[in-house]
């Protein structure tokens, strides 16, 4: 009986803690730049092999055109003409992840995969599609489509 009165207590927190987790963050960042970080992540997190397969049908994943248009309040406003699509799949997991890669991107394909593949396969699998767009910045946004 008591693990379970802990049990929704935590749960009640936990829900009580983030009462809209799509509305925008409102306080500033712990550290404003992380790449300090950059270089031991390089030094310790493993790669995994990978493979790439280039989509040349024309089509584009409706998440990613939406990102790359600036359907989603995402501030972008790039041609999805100008997107390479692929599949990339590692050699821990069967299924493959879809990554929209600008031509223009900052990053090569090869460089977005290996660093992708370097982040555990536990993290990963939260990831839907990898969006690659040209930026003076480094940031990530997390996106959710309902």
């Amino acid at each position: 009986m008591r693990i379970t009165a802990a049990a929704a207590v935590l749960s009640a927190v936990a829900v009580s803690a983030h009462p809209d987790p799509g509305a925008k963050l409102t306080k500033p960042p712990v550290h404003p730049n992380l790449d300090y970080l950059e270089a031991g992540l390089e030094q310790y997190l493993p790669e995994t092999s990978y493979t790439l397969h280039e989509w040349n049908n024309g089509y584009i994943p409706s998440e990613c055109k939406k990102v790359v248009t600036g359907g989603v309040d995402s501030g972008t406003n790039y041609n999805p003409s100008d997107m390479q699509i692929f599949d990339v799949k590692y050699a821990d997991c069967g299924d493959p992840w879809v990554f929209c890669h600008h031509r223009n991107s900052n990053a090569s394909i090869d460089t977005m995969a290996r660093q992708f593949g370097k982040m555990p396969i536990q993290m990963r699998q939260w990831v839907r599609h990898v969006i690659d767009l040209p930026d003076k910045g480094r940031h990530a946004r997390a996106t959710r489509w309902t």
